[in-house]
């Protein structure tokens, strides 16, 4: 993807939240930046044996500094096997677009 391109993508995304000043300013400023991705599998509440998998998606500068952070998708599960198999569904869906892709089963990484 080319600079411009990545510029555009990034100002598409945020485009009517509350934080598009910021990266408009930032673009402006040529601050280059980058899309990550964190796919995370987690337990519910102490109380209640459900599962949840969601998807986060963050523009960062180069240097890791985070710009936005944005909750994309999210689904809740009575199965570990159900969200399991989301969870792969996801990192599959998010690891081709050309962008960091960051993980986290906090169930098998306990």
């Amino acid at each position: 993807m080319s600079k411009q391109q990545n510029k555009k993508r990034v100002l598409d995304l945020i485009q009517g939240s509350s934080n598009f000043s910021i990266v408009s300013d930032m673009a402006e400023e040529d601050i280059k930046t980058k899309i990550q991705y964190e796919v995370t599998l987690r337990h519910g509440d102490e109380d209640s044996a459900c599962y949840y998998v969601d998807v986060r998606e963050d523009i960062v500068t180069l240097d890791d500094d985070p710009v936005t952070e944005e909750y994309i998708e999210g689904f809740g599960f009575d199965t570990y096997d159900g969200a399991k198999k989301k969870y792969l569904e996801f990192i599959a869906e998010y690891d081709t677009l050309g962008t960091e892709l960051c993980t986290w089963n906090e169930i098998e990484d306990e």
